[in-house]
């Protein structure tokens, strides 16, 4: 059954959060897609079980910070989230990221992990391993041949194409961010020791199925990949994805994980 929250509250220059009801069990990070903002997951809030804690994060140039000029450094991006992250955290911490927010939610956790304050579980969905390179870049394009290409691909919801002054808004935005999907590598560090979920949309043209499993490289907590129906953004159709989620984060709640040991 979907709870009502009170209104979001800013919390540092970040994170938008949308507080737990009654005893916070769990703090969820949720990393929106290229020129996506916290507003993505608003509807999220509501139905996930009444003690978790929902974050947005909100990059610079995105949603309420839209004035900023975005960043294309993912070291900028996930050193400054993981101050925002760890200055707020309470409790079990889990992180979930969609398309580039994938990436930026794995590079906030290994950031945090280096710091000793690992998260409890890492989610991401909708985004090919790190050490797939993008093979037909977009960002250098001109605006008319790098939004088609965004379009052939299904890198932006069709309501937002639709709307031609709003395209317009978001171009610089959307450039930003190709360039800092485009130019990441994954560099050298441990291996996560958090058990590490994948989700992705089984008609996804962009995020080929057979790559999926290569995110099992990148940690050594346990690993699990899970198609849901739809394409790159079936993250919309958000309850057959929660419902997932919330098991996951159910299994990290103390009472819980202490009834599976004995």
């Amino acid at each position: 059954m979907s709870v009502v929250r009170t209104a979001p509250e800013p919390v540092g220059r970040w994170l938008l959060r949308w507080p737990a009801i009654g005893e916070r069990t769990a703090q969820l990070v949720c990393v929106p897609y290229a020129g996506g903002s916290s507003a993505v997951f608003r509807s999220w809030a509501d139905g996930l079980a009444p003690g978790v804690e929902v974050l947005g994060v909100d990059l610079p140039g995105h949603g309420r910070r839209f004035s900023e000029p975005p960043l294309t450094r993912m070291d900028e991006i996930a050193t400054a989230l993981a101050d925002d992250v760890q200055s707020v955290r309470s409790g079990p911490l889990h992180l979930f990221g969609h398309s580039l927010g994938g990436l930026v939610a794995y590079e906030t956790a290994r950031e945090l992990a280096a710091r000793g304050q690992g998260a409890e579980h890492l989610f991401v969905s909708g985004v090919r391993p790190p050490d797939r390179r993008v093979t037909a870049p977009l960002h250098a394009l001109d605006d008319a041949a790098m939004l088609a290409g965004l379009a052939r691909l299904g890198g932006i919801p069709d309501e937002v194409l639709a709307d031609e002054e709003l395209v317009a808004a978001f171009v610089p935005v959307l450039r930003a961010d190709l360039t800092l999907r485009e130019t990441y590598t994954a560099g050298p560090g441990p291996l996560l020791d958090c058990p590490l979920t994948v989700f992705f949309g089984a008609d996804d043209v962009t995020v080929p199925a057979a790559e999926i499993p290569g995110w099992a490289d990148c940690g050594r907590g346990g690993f699990e990949h899970l198609a849901l129906p739809g394409g790159h953004f079936f993250l919309h159709d958000h309850e057959p994805l929660l419902a997932l989620l919330g098991r996951r984060l159910a299994a990290h709640r103390p009472a819980d994980r202490e009834r599976r040991e004995r």
